[in-house]
């Protein structure tokens, strides 16, 4: 489930999962991600889903909550509710 709205960067629609993503983080369910969703080259078709990126624990945070802001190279920034060096939370920038 989506944590926070969409952000779109030249059509594409990017935002984060709360949990889900690669096993063995400290949440069982997984630490969150970040995906993009592609809209279809022509109407009528799928739009693709891609994980873009799985946190993975403490060291990069965890738990990803709201919308992503993107600046004007296209660069995605986000929060954490966990993880970083206190785990109380990150803020991550990631480029697609």
């Amino acid at each position: 489930m989506p944590t926070g709205g969409l952000t779109a960067v030249n059509g594409v629609l990017y935002g984060t999962t709360q949990w889900g993503g690669l096993p063995g983080c400290f949440l069982e369910q997984g630490c969150g991600t970040i995906f993009s969703l592609t809209p279809p080259a022509s109407p009528g078709g799928s739009w693709t889903e891609a994980v873009l990126y799985s946190f993975k624990s403490a060291a990069d945070g965890a738990t990803p909550n709201g919308s992503l802001a993107v600046d004007g190279n296209g660069v995605l920034y986000g929060t954490t509710q966990e993880g970083g060096a206190f785990n109380e939370g990150t803020v991550f920038s990631f480029t697609p």
